[in-house]
């Protein structure tokens, strides 16, 4: 079978497994488009447009656009600085309306490559302004850490699979420090300028036991301009 069709058919067959794996339980869907722009020869601009739906993927749970700034400060350490607009729209029956909230965030990313296998860590601190407001109905602030570990193979055919862990932490929540976490199984490919990938992705809560396990497939694209 010829590498372009397999890879086809690889990225196809996925996506119905995925969906098939989360059966019964709390499903959604992520999707996200980017643009990436070297603005020298260590500085790189980039946008991502997020689309979230929950209900399994059949309402739009936020509306996301994110706009950061990488700068090299040697081979392997970057620093990122972002800002992320989110919008997450409520429908009741009397109104339909969009709740917002606005983040901005500062990474601490090291790359590691011994081929055929890659290690990226990142360590985030992000601030986050908005919804849910508190019970004055002001503005309220979110402080978090996320912590978060990716390990990736390159394969003959140019697919590279990949697995990551991701850890929030966050500071001054009556519920404690330890918010979240994510698990992440998945598959990308680039070609040229173009980096299409496909993720299982799953999230729980370590600061409510009440609150469901939540079953993700992503969907990303990016393409680098320069």
């Amino acid at each position: 079978m010829k590498k372009p069709v397999l890879i086809v058919l690889l990225f196809a067959m996925l996506p119905s497994l995925i969906a098939q794996a989360a059966d019964g339980h709390e499903f959604q869907l992520w999707t996200e488009a980017g643009l990436r722009y070297k603005l020298s020869k260590n500085l790189r601009l980039g946008f991502d447009q997020h689309f979230r739906f929950d209900k399994d993927a059949s309402e739009v749970e936020s509306i996301m656009p994110e706009l950061y700034l990488t700068y090299r400060v040697i081979k392997r350490l970057r620093i990122r600085l972002g800002y992320r607009f989110m919008a997450l729209p409520v429908t009741s029956q009397e109104d339909a309306y969009c709740d917002t909230a606005h983040r901005f965030y500062a990474d601490l990313r090291y790359r590691y490559r011994a081929k055929p296998f890659r290690i990226r860590a990142r360590l985030r601190y992000q601030e986050q302004f908005g919804w849910p407001w508190d019970e004055d109905g002001d503005i309220q602030a979110r402080h978090t850490f996320r912590q978060k570990l990716f390990f990736s193979v390159s394969t003959p055919l140019g697919l590279e699979p990949f697995v990551a862990g991701e850890l929030f932490l966050r500071f001054g929540d009556p519920d404690g420090v330890l918010h979240k976490w994510r698990g992440s199984l998945g598959l990308s490919y680039e070609l040229d300028r173009h980096e299409l990938s496909i993720f299982y992705r799953a999230e729980g809560m370590l600061d409510d036991d009440t609150d469901p396990l939540y079953h993700i497939l992503g969907l990303a694209y990016s393409v680098r301009l320069n």
